[in-house]
């Protein structure tokens, strides 16, 4: 099975949106390690070129929490 269908739906969805928004952005960290040794991450991080205003812009403001601005 391909490592992208074993990445949480929710955070799939969420580098989708913000490709197609043409923002560049990469699933980082822990998480990708974790996918290659098979194992399911406990949580995921993205890195992407949208500037936090983009993303509030792009998702809206409810469902944005900025952290470490």
């Amino acid at each position: 099975m391909p490592i992208r269908y074993k990445i949480a739906e929710h955070v799939v969805g969420i580098i989708e949106a913000l490709q197609e928004a043409g923002y560049e952005t990469y699933l980082v960290g822990g998480a990708v390690r974790d996918l290659l040794l098979g194992l399911q991450p406990k949580d995921y991080d993205i890195s992407t070129a949208a500037t936090p205003e983009q993303i509030k812009h792009l998702f809206g403001r409810r469902k944005v929490m900025i952290i470490g601005k």
